[in-house]
């Protein structure tokens, strides 16, 4: 009798896993996907906002000041007389503005 009803039990309703699956990927979207499409949204901003003077730390770690700006690339100032050119996706922080957009935030 114990066997029969316990075979019962986990016989369970496959809606209900469906369902269940379906909340699980939608938890994982929401902790997971949607903080890092917002922070690289904010960085795209960041960097067509980006001018020269700007510091600029790019994806290799090599950091630098904006010395120009092209349609797709930027020319990285990173010695006296050294500038370097990298694509514009090579950016991968801009401090000043970071840290003018957390001043901002706090007040």
């Amino acid at each position: 009798m114990i066997i029969s009803t316990l075979a019962q039990g986990q016989q369970g309703d496959p809606t209900n896993t469906f369902i269940m699956m379906i909340v699980m990927v939608v938890i994982m979207w929401v902790v997971l996907f949607r903080p890092q499409q917002k922070r690289q949204k904010e960085l795209r901003q960041r960097v067509e906002a980006m001018k020269k003077g700007d510091k600029v730390v790019t994806a290799g770690g090599m950091h630098g000041i904006v010395h120009s700006i092209g349609e797709l690339t930027v020319s990285v100032k990173v010695a006296e007389g050294i500038n370097v050119e990298f694509d514009k996706t090579a950016i991968a922080s801009i401090p000043s503005a970071e840290k003018a957009a957390q001043k901002g935030a706090k007040k």
